[in-house]
């Protein structure tokens, strides 16, 4: 059964890379136009398909470790401060992905000038360098761009502010090539184009990739570390979710590959949560109803972001679903228990018991008694599934002893390379 299950790689990496821009109107799709200005560099350098596949990755997960939005809008506006933190941050993201250990060198380095690279005694016959190279201009020449101007009226400019940090910034070789592109129209409009990621998606290096189980898990579990490690308070809640809720499948005697993809479920219930200013996330009192109404709407932009890959539907439903009642109720879209399935189900229950037993800013943990009252009196008022709650009661210790061995990894990773 694994191996029938097939998930259109191209279209997941572009989505969670549209997730990382989104809590910040002024920067929506900025990695995927720093993508395509790597990619359209790479076709002309005539690169390697391998070389320019790493590289347009990279540059869609570039500013993956920029957590807080203070962070995300003061590298828009050139504030760049400690521009290191964020390289480092991505690259401690992405290193333990196997196949991603390339991307998350290039991520570290991809602020570094020229003459830097010089002092390092490293050229751009070394695969790190071209890379970061590449995106540290294409990153660039997206900053400088203004939206509020017609696109074509800043060619120009933006050249010309390249060519004057031609050897140091960046290599005379790098310069060339957005040179050749910038002499173009089509390059400017389509940079500008809101097809763009319709052009990424069908004719871009990922095109017609797909990925399996074994790897989506993995990718899960980055995305998962992005969203929560943000703040201390969220730094292991998806961890504890996404064990809960595969805990709760094997209770149940649920195939591998669901009980597999409850755990992605889990790890990406609250990948929407990008969209969510980080200060909600910290609020350390009860947030006033407002702010009820913005958090709420990260569970839209959770099912939004994962509804758009195929091969992704249950996750999609059971990530996207974990705030729905089955007496329609939750929300974002009010469904009733006939249009919710037992993942579903799970994640909702799996989701809720986490958090009850997790510290909160505005609470402690609670203990197993008020645990069990809670989802007792859920079950009462006919919002979760009665029979999974009696399944997860009875076996409480052990769900419990799993999620906070899960969580205690978890804290142990944040504070050593991200706190």
């Amino acid at each position: 059964m694994h191996k029938n299950l097939k998930i259109d790689s191209g279209a997941l990496t572009l989505a969670l890379s549209h997730a990382l821009d989104l809590a910040e109107p002024r920067l929506a799709n900025h990695q995927e136009r720093v993508a395509f200005i790597v990619w359209r560099m790479g076709l002309t350098g005539k690169l390697q398909d391998k070389k320019i596949r790493n590289y347009f990755v990279a540059a869609l997960y570039h500013d993956i470790g920029a957590f807080s939005l203070k962070e995300k809008r003061a590298l828009l506006n050139f504030e760049f401060g400690n521009v290191d933190l964020h390289c480092v941050r991505g690259y401690n993201l992405l290193k333990n992905t196997f196949w991603l250990t390339k991307t998350a060198e290039i991520v570290k380095h991809h602020h570094k000038s020229w003459e830097w690279w010089k002092k390092e005694s490293r050229d751009l016959i070394d695969e790190i360098v071209l890379g970061a190279q590449l995106i540290c201009l294409a990153d660039y020449v997206d900053r400088l761009i203004d939206r509020k101007t017609c696109i074509l009226q800043q060619k120009k400019h933006i050249t010309d502010e390249i060519l004057s940090l031609t050897g140091k910034e960046f290599h005379k070789y790098v310069v060339d090539l957005f040179i050749e592109n910038a002499k173009q129209e089509d390059f400017w409009l389509t940079l500008r184009s809101e097809w763009l990621t319709r052009l990424l998606l069908t004719d871009g290096p990922l095109r017609k990739e797909e990925m399996n189980i074994e790897v989506l898990l993995p990718v899960s579990e980055l995305f998962r570390d992005a969203i929560d490690f943000r703040s201390r308070f969220t730094a292991t809640h998806s961890a504890g979710v996404a064990i809960a809720a595969s805990s709760i499948g094997e209770i149940m005697g649920l195939s591998e590959i669901d009980r597999e993809l409850l755990e992605i479920s889990g790890n990406l219930h609250d990948i929407g949560k990008f969209a969510i200013p980080d200060k909600l996330l910290e609020k350390k009192g009860k947030l006033n109803e407002i702010e009820k109404e913005i958090l709420k709407s990260h569970v839209f932009y959770t099912f939004s972001i994962l509804n758009s890959v195929k091969g992704l539907e249950k996750v999609t439903q059971w990530a996207g679903f974990h705030h729905e009642k089955l007496n329609g109720t939750g929300y974002p879209f009010h469904l009733k228990e006939d249009n919710i399935d037992t993942g579903a189900r799970i994640v909702m229950i799996a989701d809720i018991f986490t958090a009850l037993i997790e510290e909160r800013p505005y609470r402690k943990k609670l203990v197993k008694n008020e645990v069990k009252k809670i989802l007792n009196d859920m079950v009462n008022r006919g919002e979760i599934d009665d029979k999974i709650v009696k399944l997860l009661l009875s076996n409480y210790e052990y769900v419990f002893d799993k999620v906070t061995e899960a969580q205690k990894k978890a804290i142990h990773r944040f504070e050593k390379q991200f706190a």
